[in-house]
This record gives structure tokens, C-alpha cells and sequence, in this order.
């Protein structure tokens, strides 16, 4: 707590909160960096999926027989490979 607020009450701040971040979370966050596939252009935390036969990265869909269709990873920052694949840090789990 800071100082003193209006009316002698304690002056607080507003902080922002990272779920990712608390650790008592039971979801094994192993930071790694992949690669993510040509054409995508991903939000932070896209649910991926890994192709079997590249090893790259994409967007994780169930109508996929790739591999990709098992989600395993969480991205951890917006990332734009739509003109090319990129190295990206994300959650796997």
C-alpha cells in the first residue's frame, strides 16, 4: 500500500494479472521456442499442434490428420509468420 488516499483512506493501484505467470497452476509450463509454419499470423496463447512430418508448429485443429490435431502448446506472444516460418516462445506442454 501506498500513501494516503482521499478521505485518510490508503491509496491503492491497479496492477495487471498474468494467469500464465501464477505458479500454482498444475499445467506443466515448459518455455520452449518452436517454429511456427508459413501463413499464420497467431494471437498470444493460440492453442498449436505439432506436424508430424516438418516439426513445425500451427494453429491446432481437430479436423487435422497431420499430427497438429492434438493441441500440446500454448503461444506465448502474438506472432506473425505470413511470410515466413518463425522461431516463437511458447508454453508446451
Amino acid at each position: 500500500m501506498s500513501s494516503k488516499g482521499t478521505a485518510g483512506f490508503p491509496a491503492y493501484r491497479t496492477e495487471s494479472f498474468d494467469e500464465l505467470e501464477d505458479t500454482t497452476y498444475e499445467f506443466p509450463q515448459i518455455d520452449e521456442t518452436i517454429t511456427l509454419a508459413i501463413g499464420q499470423n497467431l494471437k498470444r496463447l493460440a492453442v498449436l499442434g505439432r506436424v508430424t512430418a516438418t516439426g513445425q508448429w500451427v494453429l491446432s485443429a481437430a479436423a487435422a490428420n497431420d499430427g497438429s490435431e492434438v493441441p500440446r502448446a500454448l503461444l506465448a506472444f502474438d506472432v506473425d509468420s505470413t511470410t515466413e516460418a518463425k522461431a516463437a516462445k511458447a508454453y508446451v506442454a
